[in-house]
């Protein structure tokens, strides 16, 4: 299956989509949080409570009247690392405590 159509099936992060994602061997690691708490193995990628205010701010920019292409581009400052440790039994994967203390969410 094309990754860019299992991407899209996967947006809505249903548990149906994901028991299609774990049945076909697709990745476990991604980066965003909601793949985590939704099946994923573990997520590290930008705090999106975070960019939401920010890209609010840049979106008043623009509806003002600033050319998207001359604001500069918001950078996460946030980053988050969520580990499912029930995914990761599932598996049969240990995961090294190293990984658990530096985790900003272990979800059991």
């Amino acid at each position: 299956m094309n990754s860019a159509i299992l991407f899209a099936i996967l947006s809505g992060l249903s548990a149906a989509a994901w028991t299609v994602c774990l049945k076909l061997g697709s990745s476990r690691i991604r980066d965003w949080g909601p793949w985590a708490r939704n099946g994923a193995l573990l997520a590290y990628g930008p705090n999106v409570t975070e960019m939401t205010p920010r890209a609010a701010g840049y979106l008043d920019r623009v509806l003002k009247g600033a050319k998207p292409a001359e604001l500069p581009f918001p950078q996460p400052t946030k980053f988050d690392l969520i580990v499912n440790t029930t995914v990761a039994k599932g598996l049969g994967l240990p995961v090294p405590q190293s990984i658990l203390v530096r985790a900003d969410q272990v979800i059991e």
